[in-house]
């Protein structure tokens, strides 16, 4: 779970490479050579470069970019060009629909000691963008029909229609001091994203080391967020009627996301987040009490759930029911994979726990020669 059912998936690394001395390379690519377990055979690893020495001894000059190692050369796969993302130094992420705000990630996910948490995958990226671009508008309004279809009455859910719009402005108003908690964040892409947005937002994650470099991450693109969730906020309110819309007893003040552990299934944990959610509703709106406060308006996930581990999913709802309130929505975002055994487990169970689960989003991006499917999900309980 981002710290122990992840890391513990996570398939064992089959080189040991040598890093770069190309600086300048954004990512690394081929060349590098790599030592194995001990048992295992020297091999190159298709997703590093380094400077082979040439050999002066002879006529035949070897180029300093040739590998020069007797080695065993794997085959190149279809998975070659993900393994490079998730192997690289850092991650450029930009957002051209949030005035081409650039965000740098350092991963780690090659690193000993260090949980698949600390490298940004497909799905996180894809969570990101769709809040960048229009406040994962798609998803709010299948959110809004759901909480609509809840209501107990007709006047119930014409107020609940006017919550959400879902106009490409109105979705990414709504992300504005609202209350965010990520479960198993990562290094915390989509957490950045809704506070580009203006949203308060807390990255978690059960592995300590990538909490680190969560922290080590938000804190490098607090200008970013800080300056694009300011601009933002002017620029929606610029928009013919939006500032009658404006809640103007709420204090506004962008924030990086805050980072902590949250272990799935941990009640401690999970009430040491409500306190700071309760906290954060306090500091925004100081005049407003309600039950609700103590929940999360939104909960986002990204590419958390894979294989097929029914107590960790148990776990994973165990913490979402606890955090879930009549207001929360839940965003998980989800790359297809397999046969989906492991997701259909998770859904039985959440739906056992009361949550509504319905598909918001499918998109499919040819990417790296294969076909990548990326679903969205909306989670509500009532």
């Amino acid at each position: 779970r981002r710290g122990d059912a992840r890391a513990a998936s996570r398939p064992a690394a089959a080189v040991v490479s040598a890093r770069s001395e190309d600086s300048g390379d954004p990512e690394p690519d081929a060349g590098d050579v790599g030592v194995g377990d001990d048992d295992a055979a020297l091999v190159v690893d298709p997703c590093k470069k380094t400077r082979a020495s040439s050999s002066r001894s002879g006529a035949t000059s070897i180029s300093e970019t040739t590998t020069t190692a007797l080695a065993l050369v794997p085959p190149k796969t279809a998975l070659d060009p993900l393994m490079c993302r998730l192997n690289a130094r850092s991650r450029t992420l930009a957002y051209p629909a949030l005035f081409g705000m650039t965000l740098e990630l350092r991963q780690a996910w090659s690193e000993e000691e260090v949980g698949t948490g600390a490298a940004v995958w497909d799905a996180a990226a894809t969570l990101a963008d769709d809040l960048a671009r229009d406040g994962a508008a798609v998803a709010l309004r299948r959110w809004e029909g759901m909480r609509a279809r809840g209501a107990e009455d007709r006047d119930a859910a014409r107020h609940t229609a006017r919550t959400v719009n879902v106009t490409r402005g109105d979705a990414r108003r709504w992300w504005r001091n609202k209350v965010v908690v990520e479960l198993g964040a990562g290094l915390g892409a989509a957490s950045l994203a809704a506070a580009a947005l203006g949203a308060r937002a807390l990255a978690t994650d059960g592995d300590e080391a990538v909490v680190t470099l969560c922290v080590e991450n938000a804190v490098a693109n607090e200008h970013a967020v800080v300056s694009t969730a300011t601009r933002l906020a002017s620029f929606l309110d610029n928009d013919d009627g939006a500032r009658s819309e404006t809640n103007t007893e709420e204090t506004f003040s962008p924030q990086t996301p805050k980072c902590a552990r949250l272990f799935w299934g941990d009640d401690g944990d999970a009430h040491k987040v409500r306190a700071w959610v309760r906290a954060v509703h306090t500091e925004t709106n100081p005049h407003r009490e309600t039950e609700s406060d103590s929940y999360p308006d939104a909960i986002l996930l990204a590419d958390v759930v894979y294989g097929e581990n029914a107590c960790v999913w148990r776990s994973l709802v165990k913490t979402l029911k606890t955090l879930s309130g009549p207001n929360t929505v839940t965003l998980l975002s989800h790359a297809l994979r397999g046969r989906g055994e492991g997701f259909t487990q998770f859904e039985e169970i959440a739906r056992d726990a009361g949550f509504e689960v319905e598909v918001a989003e499918t998109k499919s991006d040819a990417k790296d020669g294969l076909l990548a499917v990326t679903v969205t999900y909306v989670m509500w309980r009532f």
